[in-house]
């Protein structure tokens, strides 16, 4: 299997470092797979005077990936390749799935994309939340 990137790391304008298209990319079309090592993130418990305390929580919390688990449990993922570089938009280009079975995290373009452009996707309901609140325990009062 021949393993497909078509973006490059650049400064951005929406935060720190991105990911940029290298070539016109057409809606549908992959745009990156990013290998999937096996070792995974996984929320653990510890019980200390009748309290339950989760470990895990905050492991290298902003560049994983939720990947459904087994029984209904999650664990987390960290890909190689640029998948941890893509900022977040609210309105994105792409959209990800996880392949298990291959280890794979597959971005795919959500329609048409232009050379140079910034590759961007949803990182989905829990940022959304966090960003929100974030921004309006900034406002002043």
């Amino acid at each position: 299997m021949r393993v497909i990137n078509k973006g490059y790391i650049a400064k951005s304008k929406i935060h720190g470092y991105g990911v940029f298209a290298k070539q016109q990319i057409k809606e549908g079309e992959l745009v990156e797979q990013a290998i999937v090592p096996e070792q995974v993130i996984s929320p653990e418990y510890e019980f200390l005077d009748g309290k339950a305390f989760i470990k895990n929580v905050e492991t290298m919390s902003n560049y994983r990936f939720a990947a459904p688990g087994l029984d209904q449990n999650r664990y987390w993922v960290i890909p190689a390749g640029n998948a941890i570089m893509y900022n977040h938009s609210f309105n994105p280009n792409m959209v990800w799935q996880y392949k298990r079975t291959e280890r794979i995290i597959e971005f795919i373009a959500t329609r048409n994309i232009e050379p140079n452009e910034e590759l961007l996707f949803d990182y989905g309901p829990q940022y959304k939340y966090h960003r929100r609140t974030k921004i309006s325990n900034e406002v002043p009062r």
